[in-house]
């Protein structure tokens, strides 16, 4: 909570003058707390894009420290406002099972928690991702 003080006055003066018993510094607060700011930078990033209803989607998968397979997912889409195109991070997964069904399964129930239609993908690209080779 500390660092989100230093970029917000407002919380910053919360965390100094409000009663010690009513910081709202305990782990299940700070949880759904950050689970709040979360929502509000997916609802940024996704608005522009539900706005285009186009987009492609790129998926790469990368292992992290502890060798498990992470899935990224970027999303291209053009602003018609500004006629700009950009890429945007949207998730990433850890991904078990790397069958093409798992990897599918998965982007068509990721998509819709992001308010994202799938019919709304005009491409498709999967670095690394050989399984998915003529699936989708």
């Amino acid at each position: 909570m500390e660092l989100f003080g230093n970029h917000n006055n407002i919380i910053k003066k919360k965390l100094q003058s409000g009663p010690y018993h009513a910081l709202y510094t305990s782990p299940e607060i700070q949880n759904d707390i950050l689970g709040i700011m979360a929502n509000l930078v997916r609802h940024k990033i996704t608005s522009p894009i539900k706005e285009s209803q186009m987009f492609s989607l790129q998926v790469d998968g990368t292992k992290d420290n502890s060798k498990v397979e992470q899935m990224v997912s970027v999303l291209c889409y053009l602003d018609k406002d500004t006629v700009t195109m950009h890429e945007q991070f949207l998730t990433y997964h850890p991904a078990h099972n790397l069958t093409a069904e798992s990897l599918t399964q998965y982007m068509q129930e990721c998509l819709p928690k992001q308010g994202l239609d799938p019919k709304w993908i005009v491409a498709q690209s999967y670095d690394g991702a050989a399984v998915m080779s003529g699936k989708c």
